[in-house]
């Protein structure tokens, strides 16, 4: 029982990781009509921003974020008010937003090569850090992650589903023109979105650049379990992320420990597909249907 429970543990406490990262890419997706593939390099990019501030300038990695969140608002910024400017569609924000990545994933890979790096031990002593409850091991960094999916995923639930601002974000999805004629500004909306995706993946890159060694192209092993999870959870739903997150992370889990460690990166493609073909809609319902 207790290698069971653990491994329910450690699955969820991946899903957290798995939430952070998809949450940046789930709600412009979902909300805008934003299908922001540099999302990906984005990551990497304040992976390795946190990485250099650590291990360079010896900066705590948790303390890095005070640099890195500001700089993931501005980037969240800058990207919408450049699809906005291009008046892109949904395969148009595709297409850009790849090449975006693709520019991202030369630039690190010119200033930190192809090599891999990671935070040294005496620079990120939260690797190592653990809390054991019973027989059951809670990593530091994991638990970290999961508590900040809980704070972004909920906040960004409350937000869409409790305040004015988050009405005139869905009014202004399901149907612009009467939200414009009510006076919703959809420019002005779809940037608070923005910056809520860029503070997201600037959180998701410090916890991958505490967690993992850091190459360039790396980003692209991370495609398939965020594009799973963001689809099981309902575009723009935040809460649907973190609940597709963490039953794709114990799905992983369960199949790295009682199946097969090497199917275990297939599993969150194939449980994709099977829920697909049950319910095409995922698991969760998106945040906005359109009319």
């Amino acid at each position: 029982m207790i290698p069971v429970v653990q491994t329910l543990i450690t699955g969820t406490l991946v899903g957290g990781l798995y939430a952070v990262f998809s949450l940046g890419l789930s709600l412009p997706w979902g909300l805008l009509r934003v299908l922001n593939f540099a999302h990906f390099g984005y990551v990497f990019l304040f992976a390795y921003l946190t990485y250099e501030l650590a291990a360079v300038h010896r900066l705590d990695p948790l303390l890095a974020l005070a640099v890195t969140l500001p700089l993931g608002a501005l980037v969240g910024l800058l990207t919408q008010a450049l699809i906005s400017k291009a008046s892109l569609d949904t395969f148009g924000t595709l297409i850009a937003t790849f090449g975006l990545f693709l520019i991202l994933q030369a630039g690190m890979t010119m200033y930190w090569t192809n090599d891999l790096v990671r935070i040294p031990s005496t620079a990120n002593p939260y690797f190592v850090r653990a809390w054991h409850v019973g027989p059951y091991t809670i990593p530091f960094v994991y638990a970290c992650a999961l508590v900040a999916a809980v704070v972004l995923c909920v906040g960004s639930y409350l937000l869409l589903e409790r305040s004015f601002t988050g009405k005139a974000i869905r009014a202004a999805v399901q149907d612009p023109q009467i939200a414009a004629a009510f006076g919703v500004n959809r420019a002005r909306v779809s940037y608070l979105i923005a910056v809520v995706a860029g503070i997201s993946a600037s959180v998701a890159g410090a916890f991958v650049a505490m967690l993992f060694a850091l190459t360039p192209s790396g980003a692209q092993s991370w495609v398939a379990v965020v594009f799973a999870s963001v689809l099981l959870g309902g575009l723009g739903n935040p809460r649907g992320i973190l609940g597709a997150a963490i039953i794709v992370g114990i799905a992983e889990a369960m199949t790295q420990r009682y199946v097969d460690p090497t199917l275990a990166k297939l599993t969150p493609l194939a449980l994709l597909i099977v829920v697909l073909l049950i319910r095409p809609t995922g698991l969760f319902r998106p945040a906005v249907r359109l009319l």
